[in-house]
Protein backbone atom coordinates (compact mmCIF):
# COMPACT_ATOMS: atom_id res chain seq x y z
CA UNK A 1 0.00 0.00 0.00
CA UNK A 2 1.45 3.36 -1.03
CA UNK A 3 -1.32 5.78 0.04
CA UNK A 4 -1.80 6.58 3.71
CA UNK A 5 -3.84 3.83 5.41
CA UNK A 6 -6.84 5.29 7.20
CA UNK A 7 -7.32 4.20 10.82
CA UNK A 8 -10.54 5.20 12.58
CA UNK A 9 -10.23 5.15 16.38
CA UNK A 10 -13.25 5.38 18.65
CA UNK A 11 -14.97 4.37 21.84
CA UNK A 12 -18.44 4.93 23.32
CA UNK A 13 -17.64 8.23 25.06
CA UNK A 14 -15.84 11.56 24.59
CA UNK A 15 -12.10 11.33 23.98
CA UNK A 16 -10.99 14.57 25.66
CA UNK A 17 -9.66 12.88 28.80
CA UNK A 18 -8.72 9.63 27.08
CA UNK A 19 -4.97 10.12 26.83
CA UNK A 20 -4.30 6.65 25.38
CA UNK A 21 -6.49 6.97 22.30
CA UNK A 22 -4.98 10.40 21.61
CA UNK A 23 -1.42 9.10 21.97
CA UNK A 24 -2.07 6.18 19.62
CA UNK A 25 -3.63 8.50 17.04
CA UNK A 26 -0.67 10.87 17.29
CA UNK A 27 1.81 8.01 16.88
CA UNK A 28 -0.06 6.78 13.81
CA UNK A 29 0.09 10.29 12.35
CA UNK A 30 3.81 10.48 13.09
CA UNK A 31 4.27 7.15 11.30
CA UNK A 32 2.56 8.19 8.08
CA UNK A 33 -0.96 6.83 8.64
CA UNK A 34 -4.17 8.86 8.41
CA UNK A 35 -5.83 8.51 11.81
CA UNK A 36 -9.35 9.83 12.40
CA UNK A 37 -10.76 9.93 15.94
CA UNK A 38 -14.50 9.76 16.62
CA UNK A 39 -15.65 11.24 19.92
CA UNK A 40 -19.10 10.06 20.99
CA UNK A 41 -20.60 12.95 22.93
CA UNK A 42 -23.66 13.12 25.21
CA UNK A 43 -26.92 13.30 23.30
CA UNK A 44 -27.06 17.10 23.69
CA UNK A 45 -23.29 17.56 23.27
CA UNK A 46 -21.42 19.43 20.58
CA UNK A 47 -20.84 18.05 17.11
CA UNK A 48 -18.61 18.80 14.17
CA UNK A 49 -14.95 18.72 13.16
CA UNK A 50 -12.05 19.31 15.53
CA UNK A 51 -8.30 18.71 15.43
CA UNK A 52 -6.02 16.65 17.66
CA UNK A 53 -2.61 18.25 17.96
CA UNK A 54 -3.39 20.52 15.03
CA UNK A 55 -3.17 17.65 12.53
CA UNK A 56 -5.62 14.77 13.13
CA UNK A 57 -9.36 14.93 12.51
CA UNK A 58 -11.61 14.49 15.53
CA UNK A 59 -15.29 14.10 14.67
CA UNK A 60 -17.63 14.82 17.56
CA UNK A 61 -20.92 12.94 17.26
CA UNK A 62 -23.73 13.22 19.86
CA UNK A 63 -25.08 9.83 20.89
CA UNK A 64 -28.45 9.13 19.29
CA UNK A 65 -31.06 6.74 20.58
CA UNK A 66 -32.17 3.95 18.30
CA UNK A 67 -35.65 4.98 17.14
CA UNK A 68 -38.65 2.99 18.22
CA UNK A 69 -40.13 0.63 15.67
CA UNK A 70 -43.33 0.08 17.60
CA UNK A 71 -41.96 -2.77 19.67
CA UNK A 72 -40.25 -1.02 22.57
CA UNK A 73 -37.17 -2.56 24.11
CA UNK A 74 -37.89 -4.17 27.51
CA UNK A 75 -37.44 -1.90 30.49
CA UNK A 76 -34.23 -2.27 32.52
CA UNK A 77 -34.42 -4.78 35.34
CA UNK A 78 -35.85 -3.34 38.55
CA UNK A 79 -33.60 -5.70 40.47
CA UNK A 80 -30.55 -4.00 38.93
CA UNK A 81 -31.86 -0.63 40.07
CA UNK A 82 -32.56 -1.96 43.57
CA UNK A 83 -29.13 -3.59 43.80
CA UNK A 84 -27.38 -0.39 42.79
CA UNK A 85 -29.30 1.61 45.40
CA UNK A 86 -28.62 -0.97 48.14
CA UNK A 87 -24.92 -1.14 47.27
CA UNK A 88 -24.62 2.63 47.63
CA UNK A 89 -26.47 2.57 50.95
CA UNK A 90 -24.35 -0.33 52.20
CA UNK A 91 -21.17 1.53 51.27
CA UNK A 92 -22.33 4.66 53.10
CA UNK A 93 -23.21 2.71 56.26
CA UNK A 94 -19.86 0.89 56.07
CA UNK A 95 -18.00 4.19 56.17
CA UNK A 96 -19.79 5.13 59.39
CA UNK A 97 -18.64 2.03 61.29
CA UNK A 98 -15.70 3.58 63.11
CA UNK A 99 -15.56 2.02 66.58
CA UNK A 100 -17.38 1.34 69.84
CA UNK A 101 -19.85 4.21 69.94
CA UNK A 102 -23.61 4.55 69.55
CA UNK A 103 -23.51 6.01 66.05
CA UNK A 104 -21.18 3.27 64.88
CA UNK A 105 -23.36 0.50 66.34
CA UNK A 106 -26.43 1.98 64.65
CA UNK A 107 -24.55 2.09 61.35
CA UNK A 108 -23.47 -1.54 61.82
CA UNK A 109 -27.08 -2.66 62.31
CA UNK A 110 -28.16 -0.83 59.15
CA UNK A 111 -25.18 -2.27 57.27
CA UNK A 112 -26.20 -5.82 58.27
CA UNK A 113 -29.83 -5.25 57.28
CA UNK A 114 -28.82 -3.75 53.93
CA UNK A 115 -26.43 -6.64 53.32
CA UNK A 116 -29.26 -9.14 53.86
CA UNK A 117 -31.54 -7.27 51.45
CA UNK A 118 -28.76 -7.08 48.89
CA UNK A 119 -28.21 -10.84 49.08
CA UNK A 120 -31.88 -11.44 48.23
CA UNK A 121 -31.75 -9.05 45.28
CA UNK A 122 -28.53 -10.67 44.03
CA UNK A 123 -30.35 -14.01 44.06
CA UNK A 124 -33.07 -12.60 41.84
CA UNK A 125 -30.42 -11.06 39.55
CA UNK A 126 -28.69 -14.42 39.18
CA UNK A 127 -32.00 -15.96 38.13
CA UNK A 128 -32.47 -13.25 35.49
CA UNK A 129 -28.88 -13.75 34.28
CA UNK A 130 -29.45 -17.51 33.98
CA UNK A 131 -32.53 -16.88 31.82
CA UNK A 132 -30.54 -14.53 29.56
CA UNK A 133 -27.67 -17.02 29.35
CA UNK A 134 -30.13 -19.78 28.50
CA UNK A 135 -31.49 -17.73 25.60
CA UNK A 136 -27.97 -17.14 24.33
CA UNK A 137 -27.14 -20.85 24.59
CA UNK A 138 -30.27 -21.76 22.60
CA UNK A 139 -29.21 -19.35 19.86
CA UNK A 140 -25.79 -21.02 19.73
CA UNK A 141 -27.38 -24.48 19.55
CA UNK A 142 -29.40 -23.34 16.54
CA UNK A 143 -26.09 -22.63 14.81
CA UNK A 144 -26.44 -18.85 14.59
CA UNK A 145 -23.19 -17.04 13.83
CA UNK A 146 -24.73 -13.61 14.53
CA UNK A 147 -23.50 -12.44 17.96
CA UNK A 148 -26.15 -9.71 18.06
CA UNK A 149 -28.88 -12.34 18.25
CA UNK A 150 -27.54 -13.76 21.51
CA UNK A 151 -26.48 -10.52 23.20
CA UNK A 152 -29.89 -8.78 23.20
CA UNK A 153 -28.24 -5.34 23.23
CA UNK A 154 -31.48 -3.28 23.44
CA UNK A 155 -32.25 -4.88 26.79
CA UNK A 156 -28.84 -5.53 28.28
CA UNK A 157 -26.48 -2.92 26.77
CA UNK A 158 -28.58 -0.04 25.45
CA UNK A 159 -25.51 2.23 25.21
CA UNK A 160 -23.79 -0.24 22.87
CA UNK A 161 -27.03 -0.60 20.91
CA UNK A 162 -27.26 3.17 20.48
CA UNK A 163 -23.58 3.46 19.53
CA UNK A 164 -24.26 1.07 16.65
CA UNK A 165 -27.11 3.28 15.45
CA UNK A 166 -25.12 6.50 15.94
CA UNK A 167 -21.89 5.44 14.24
CA UNK A 168 -22.61 2.74 11.67
CA UNK A 169 -23.22 4.96 8.65
CA UNK A 170 -20.37 7.31 9.55
CA UNK A 171 -17.91 4.43 9.99
CA UNK A 172 -18.88 2.98 6.62
CA UNK A 173 -18.70 6.41 4.95
CA UNK A 174 -15.18 7.02 6.28
CA UNK A 175 -14.05 3.87 4.42
CA UNK A 176 -11.29 2.93 6.90
CA UNK A 177 -8.54 0.37 6.45
CA UNK A 178 -8.58 -0.32 10.19
CA UNK A 179 -11.31 0.15 12.80
CA UNK A 180 -9.58 0.53 16.17
CA UNK A 181 -11.87 0.14 19.19
CA UNK A 182 -11.13 1.19 22.76
CA UNK A 183 -14.01 -0.31 24.77
CA UNK A 184 -16.27 -3.38 24.54
CA UNK A 185 -19.31 -1.09 24.35
CA UNK A 186 -18.03 0.02 20.94
CA UNK A 187 -17.20 -3.48 19.64
CA UNK A 188 -20.70 -4.14 18.22
CA UNK A 189 -20.57 -0.91 16.19
CA UNK A 190 -17.12 -1.80 14.85
CA UNK A 191 -18.21 -5.30 13.87
CA UNK A 192 -21.41 -4.10 12.21
CA UNK A 193 -19.50 -1.51 10.18
CA UNK A 194 -16.76 -4.00 9.27
CA UNK A 195 -19.39 -6.46 8.09
CA UNK A 196 -21.02 -3.83 5.88
CA UNK A 197 -17.67 -2.76 4.43
CA UNK A 198 -16.61 -6.33 3.72
CA UNK A 199 -19.87 -6.97 1.90
CA UNK A 200 -18.85 -4.04 -0.33
CA UNK A 201 -15.48 -5.69 -1.01
CA UNK A 202 -13.42 -3.62 1.47
CA UNK A 203 -10.70 -5.57 3.30
CA UNK A 204 -11.11 -3.68 6.57
CA UNK A 205 -9.30 -4.89 9.70
CA UNK A 206 -10.60 -4.81 13.27
CA UNK A 207 -8.24 -3.82 16.10
CA UNK A 208 -9.23 -3.94 19.78
CA UNK A 209 -7.44 -2.26 22.70
CA UNK A 210 -8.26 -4.09 25.96
CA UNK A 211 -7.57 -1.86 28.94
CA UNK A 212 -9.35 -3.66 31.76
CA UNK A 213 -10.16 -7.16 32.94
CA UNK A 214 -13.91 -6.62 33.13
CA UNK A 215 -14.44 -10.15 34.43
CA UNK A 216 -12.08 -9.34 37.30
CA UNK A 217 -13.69 -6.10 38.45
CA UNK A 218 -14.32 -5.75 42.20
CA UNK A 219 -17.97 -5.81 43.26
CA UNK A 220 -17.98 -2.05 43.92
CA UNK A 221 -17.36 -1.36 40.23
CA UNK A 222 -19.80 -3.83 38.68
CA UNK A 223 -23.13 -2.03 39.03
CA UNK A 224 -26.03 -3.78 37.26
CA UNK A 225 -25.35 -7.51 37.08
CA UNK A 226 -27.26 -8.15 33.87
CA UNK A 227 -25.45 -5.29 32.10
CA UNK A 228 -22.11 -6.61 33.37
CA UNK A 229 -22.86 -10.11 32.10
CA UNK A 230 -23.83 -8.65 28.73
CA UNK A 231 -20.58 -6.66 28.65
CA UNK A 232 -18.58 -9.84 29.25
CA UNK A 233 -20.66 -11.57 26.58
CA UNK A 234 -19.81 -8.79 24.14
CA UNK A 235 -16.09 -9.36 24.64
CA UNK A 236 -16.54 -13.13 24.31
CA UNK A 237 -18.50 -12.68 21.08
CA UNK A 238 -16.32 -10.11 19.33
CA UNK A 239 -12.75 -10.27 20.65
CA UNK A 240 -11.90 -13.54 18.82
CA UNK A 241 -13.06 -11.84 15.60
CA UNK A 242 -10.48 -9.05 15.93
CA UNK A 243 -7.48 -9.08 13.61
CA UNK A 244 -5.27 -7.46 16.24
CA UNK A 245 -5.61 -7.28 20.02
CA UNK A 246 -3.48 -5.12 22.28
CA UNK A 247 -3.58 -4.62 26.04
CA UNK A 248 -1.76 -2.86 28.87
CA UNK A 249 0.25 -5.50 30.80
CA UNK A 250 1.92 -8.82 30.01
CA UNK A 251 -0.15 -10.70 32.62
CA UNK A 252 -3.32 -9.28 31.08
CA UNK A 253 -2.20 -10.44 27.64
CA UNK A 254 -1.66 -14.00 28.87
CA UNK A 255 -5.04 -14.04 30.60
CA UNK A 256 -6.83 -12.82 27.45
CA UNK A 257 -5.24 -15.45 25.26
CA UNK A 258 -6.19 -18.23 27.67
CA UNK A 259 -9.71 -16.99 28.35
CA UNK A 260 -10.70 -16.30 24.74
CA UNK A 261 -8.54 -18.97 23.07
CA UNK A 262 -6.86 -16.31 20.93
CA UNK A 263 -4.47 -17.72 18.31
CA UNK A 264 -1.93 -14.92 18.91
CA UNK A 265 -0.80 -13.48 22.24
CA UNK A 266 -2.10 -9.88 22.46
CA UNK A 267 0.51 -7.16 22.23
CA UNK A 268 1.47 -5.39 25.44
CA UNK A 269 1.46 -1.61 25.00
CA UNK A 270 1.90 -0.15 28.49
CA UNK A 271 0.01 3.08 29.08
CA UNK A 272 3.12 5.23 29.41
CA UNK A 273 3.20 9.01 29.43
CA UNK A 274 4.87 11.10 26.75
CA UNK A 275 8.34 12.28 27.74
CA UNK A 276 8.45 16.02 27.15
CA UNK A 277 9.48 19.21 28.97
CA UNK A 278 7.38 20.20 31.97
CA UNK A 279 5.49 23.38 31.09
CA UNK A 280 2.60 25.21 32.70
CA UNK A 281 1.33 28.27 34.50
CA UNK A 282 0.21 26.81 37.84
CA UNK A 283 1.02 23.90 40.15
CA UNK A 284 -1.21 21.91 42.49
CA UNK A 285 0.47 23.68 45.39
CA UNK A 286 -0.58 27.07 44.04
CA UNK A 287 -4.06 25.84 43.12
CA UNK A 288 -4.56 24.48 46.64
CA UNK A 289 -3.11 27.58 48.31
CA UNK A 290 -0.46 25.60 50.19
CA UNK A 291 2.69 27.51 51.13
CA UNK A 292 6.14 26.50 49.93
CA UNK A 293 7.87 24.27 52.46
CA UNK A 294 4.58 22.76 53.71
CA UNK A 295 4.48 18.99 53.03
CA UNK A 296 1.99 18.32 50.21
CA UNK A 297 0.61 14.98 49.00
CA UNK A 298 -1.36 14.66 45.77
CA UNK A 299 -3.94 12.24 44.42
CA UNK A 300 -5.10 12.82 40.84
CA UNK A 301 -7.82 10.66 39.38
CA UNK A 302 -11.29 9.21 39.69
CA UNK A 303 -12.94 9.60 43.08
CA UNK A 304 -14.88 6.49 44.11
CA UNK A 305 -15.09 4.00 46.93
CA UNK A 306 -13.69 1.40 44.52
CA UNK A 307 -10.49 3.46 44.09
CA UNK A 308 -9.67 3.60 47.82
CA UNK A 309 -10.34 7.31 48.32
CA UNK A 310 -11.78 6.76 51.80
CA UNK A 311 -8.56 5.06 52.96
CA UNK A 312 -6.56 8.08 51.80
CA UNK A 313 -8.92 10.49 53.58
CA UNK A 314 -8.74 8.50 56.80
CA UNK A 315 -4.93 8.31 56.58
CA UNK A 316 -4.80 12.10 56.83
CA UNK A 317 -5.77 11.76 60.51
CA UNK A 318 -2.58 9.74 61.13
CA UNK A 319 0.07 11.92 59.43
CA UNK A 320 1.82 14.94 60.93
CA UNK A 321 -0.42 17.95 61.56
CA UNK A 322 1.35 20.08 58.94
CA UNK A 323 0.82 17.63 56.02
CA UNK A 324 -1.70 18.66 53.37
CA UNK A 325 -3.42 16.68 50.59
CA UNK A 326 -4.47 17.97 47.17
CA UNK A 327 -7.12 15.88 45.39
CA UNK A 328 -7.27 16.61 41.65
CA UNK A 329 -10.57 15.46 40.23
CA UNK A 330 -13.39 16.30 37.88
CA UNK A 331 -16.08 17.44 37.79
CA UNK A 332 -15.52 20.00 40.49
CA UNK A 333 -17.39 20.13 42.77
CA UNK A 334 -17.52 16.34 42.59
CA UNK A 335 -20.75 14.55 43.63
CA UNK A 336 -18.76 12.38 46.03
CA UNK A 337 -17.54 15.38 48.02
CA UNK A 338 -20.84 15.57 49.90
CA UNK A 339 -20.39 11.93 50.98
CA UNK A 340 -16.77 12.43 52.00
CA UNK A 341 -17.32 15.68 53.87
CA UNK A 342 -18.83 14.12 57.05
CA UNK A 343 -15.80 11.81 57.29
CA UNK A 344 -13.42 14.73 56.75
CA UNK A 345 -15.20 16.76 59.43
CA UNK A 346 -15.22 13.85 61.92
CA UNK A 347 -11.51 13.31 61.40
CA UNK A 348 -10.74 17.00 61.91
CA UNK A 349 -8.71 17.32 58.71
CA UNK A 350 -10.93 19.72 56.79
CA UNK A 351 -8.31 22.49 56.64
CA UNK A 352 -5.64 20.14 55.24
CA UNK A 353 -7.57 18.54 52.33
CA UNK A 354 -8.01 20.56 49.14
CA UNK A 355 -10.18 19.57 46.18
CA UNK A 356 -8.88 21.18 43.00
CA UNK A 357 -9.61 20.87 39.29
CA UNK A 358 -7.54 19.29 36.50
CA UNK A 359 -5.46 20.94 33.80
CA UNK A 360 -4.74 19.99 30.21
CA UNK A 361 -2.60 16.93 29.48
CA UNK A 362 0.14 19.18 28.11
CA UNK A 363 0.51 20.92 31.47
CA UNK A 364 -0.19 17.96 33.78
CA UNK A 365 3.40 17.07 34.67
CA UNK A 366 4.20 20.66 35.65
CA UNK A 367 0.93 20.88 37.62
CA UNK A 368 1.57 17.70 39.63
CA UNK A 369 5.26 18.50 40.14
CA UNK A 370 4.26 21.14 42.70
CA UNK A 371 3.52 18.40 45.26
CA UNK A 372 6.08 16.42 47.26
CA UNK A 373 4.66 12.89 47.08
CA UNK A 374 1.99 11.25 44.91
CA UNK A 375 -0.43 8.62 46.23
CA UNK A 376 -2.37 5.90 44.44
CA UNK A 377 -4.66 4.03 46.89
CA UNK A 378 -6.23 1.68 44.26
CA UNK A 379 -7.27 -1.40 46.31
CA UNK A 380 -5.52 -4.67 45.56
CA UNK A 381 -7.21 -8.04 45.74
CA UNK A 382 -9.25 -8.08 42.52
CA UNK A 383 -7.93 -9.55 39.28
CA UNK A 384 -8.47 -6.30 37.40
CA UNK A 385 -6.66 -4.10 39.91
CA UNK A 386 -3.85 -6.59 40.50
CA UNK A 387 -3.04 -6.77 36.77
CA UNK A 388 -3.09 -3.06 36.05
CA UNK A 389 -0.35 -0.49 35.55
CA UNK A 390 -2.51 2.62 35.86
CA UNK A 391 -2.02 5.65 33.68
CA UNK A 392 -1.66 7.71 36.87
CA UNK A 393 1.42 5.73 37.87
CA UNK A 394 3.29 7.08 34.85
CA UNK A 395 1.79 10.55 35.09
CA UNK A 396 3.22 10.74 38.62
CA UNK A 397 6.55 9.39 37.37
CA UNK A 398 6.73 11.99 34.58
CA UNK A 399 5.97 14.69 37.15
CA UNK A 400 9.09 13.33 38.90
CA UNK A 401 7.23 12.60 42.12
CA UNK A 402 8.06 9.76 44.50
CA UNK A 403 5.02 7.54 44.95
CA UNK A 404 3.16 5.64 47.62
CA UNK A 405 1.01 2.95 46.03
CA UNK A 406 -1.31 0.27 47.31
CA UNK A 407 -0.25 -3.37 47.19
CA UNK A 408 -2.22 -3.98 43.97
CA UNK A 409 0.20 -6.59 42.61
CA UNK A 410 1.54 -5.33 39.26
CA UNK A 411 1.65 -1.68 40.29
CA UNK A 412 3.33 -2.48 43.61
CA UNK A 413 5.94 -4.64 41.89
CA UNK A 414 6.75 -1.83 39.46
CA UNK A 415 7.09 0.78 42.21
CA UNK A 416 9.36 -1.41 44.33
CA UNK A 417 11.41 -2.91 41.49
CA UNK A 418 12.24 0.50 40.07
CA UNK A 419 12.73 2.08 43.49
CA UNK A 420 10.37 4.97 42.84
CA UNK A 421 8.50 4.80 46.14
CA UNK A 422 6.95 2.41 48.61
CA UNK A 423 3.81 0.33 49.13
CA UNK A 424 1.09 0.18 51.77
CA UNK A 425 -1.42 -2.51 52.68
CA UNK A 426 -4.77 -2.06 50.93
CA UNK A 427 -7.45 -0.59 53.18
CA UNK A 428 -5.05 0.19 56.05
CA UNK A 429 -5.03 3.98 56.66
CA UNK A 430 -2.45 3.75 59.45
CA UNK A 431 0.00 1.91 57.23
CA UNK A 432 -0.69 4.35 54.39
CA UNK A 433 0.00 7.29 56.70
CA UNK A 434 3.29 5.73 57.86
CA UNK A 435 4.42 5.10 54.26
CA UNK A 436 3.50 8.64 53.21
CA UNK A 437 5.44 10.13 56.14
CA UNK A 438 8.41 7.91 55.33
CA UNK A 439 8.43 9.11 51.73
CA UNK A 440 8.08 12.77 52.75
CA UNK A 441 11.05 12.39 55.09
CA UNK A 442 13.20 10.30 52.72
CA UNK A 443 12.24 11.26 49.15
CA UNK A 444 13.54 9.48 46.05
CA UNK A 445 16.33 11.51 44.36
CA UNK A 446 14.79 13.54 41.55
CA UNK A 447 17.60 12.56 39.17
CA UNK A 448 16.52 8.93 39.43
CA UNK A 449 12.87 9.77 38.76
CA UNK A 450 13.91 11.83 35.73
CA UNK A 451 15.88 8.87 34.33
CA UNK A 452 12.95 6.51 34.90
CA UNK A 453 10.60 8.92 33.13
CA UNK A 454 12.89 8.90 30.09
CA UNK A 455 13.07 5.10 30.14
CA UNK A 456 9.34 4.53 30.57
CA UNK A 457 7.97 6.94 27.99
CA UNK A 458 5.29 6.60 25.32
CA UNK A 459 7.95 7.18 22.68
CA UNK A 460 9.33 3.70 23.49
CA UNK A 461 5.96 2.22 22.39
CA UNK A 462 5.93 3.86 18.98
CA UNK A 463 8.11 1.44 16.95
CA UNK A 464 6.04 -1.58 18.03
CA UNK A 465 2.72 0.17 17.39
CA UNK A 466 3.75 1.27 13.91
CA UNK A 467 5.10 -2.20 13.10
CA UNK A 468 1.79 -3.86 14.02
CA UNK A 469 -0.44 -1.39 12.21
CA UNK A 470 1.91 -1.66 9.23
CA UNK A 471 1.34 -5.42 9.15
CA UNK A 472 -2.43 -4.90 9.31
CA UNK A 473 -2.38 -2.59 6.29
CA UNK A 474 0.62 -3.86 4.28
CA UNK A 475 2.20 -0.45 4.77
CA UNK A 476 5.76 0.52 5.66
CA UNK A 477 5.54 3.33 8.23
CA UNK A 478 8.36 5.72 8.95
CA UNK A 479 8.44 7.57 12.27
CA UNK A 480 9.05 11.25 11.70
CA UNK A 481 11.69 13.10 13.67
CA UNK A 482 10.91 15.86 16.13
CA UNK A 483 8.91 16.28 19.32
CA UNK A 484 5.80 14.24 19.96
CA UNK A 485 3.66 17.35 20.02
CA UNK A 486 0.39 18.30 21.66
CA UNK A 487 -2.54 15.97 22.26
CA UNK A 488 -5.02 18.80 22.81
CA UNK A 489 -8.30 18.78 20.87
CA UNK A 490 -9.16 22.18 19.45
CA UNK A 491 -11.77 23.54 17.02
CA UNK A 492 -10.80 22.97 13.42
CA UNK A 493 -10.41 26.03 11.21
CA UNK A 494 -9.38 23.94 8.25
CA UNK A 495 -9.45 20.17 7.91
CA UNK A 496 -6.28 18.75 6.31
CA UNK A 497 -6.85 16.91 3.03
Amino acid sequence: MTSKPRVVLFRHAPVDFDSRIKRIATTLHRGGFEPIVISVEPKDGESGEFLLGGHTRVIRVPLQQWPSTGAEAPAPSRNDERAGRLQRQRGAYGQRITGPNAASVKALIKWLMTTAKLALVHGMQLKETAITAGKAARVRLKGSDDPFEALDLPRNLPVAHNVVYTLHDLLVELDPDVLHVHNPLALPAAWAAATSLRLQGKDVKLSYDVREDFAGLPDKEIGARSAHEALLGTERAFMPKADYVMTVTASHATMLQERYKLPVLPDTIVNLSVFQPMEGDITVREAAGVAEGTPLLVYAGIMSWARGIETLIEAMAHVADDVHLAIVTMPLPHPMMTKLQPMIDDLGVNDRIHFIGPVSQANLSYYLHGADVAVHPLPGGSDNHDRTLPNKLFEYLHAELPMVSSDAKTMAEFVLTHKMGNVFTTGDPVDLAAKMMEMLQNPIPQERLHQLAQEFSWQSNEPRLLEQFGKLTNFHPHLQDGPFGSTEVTPATAIPE
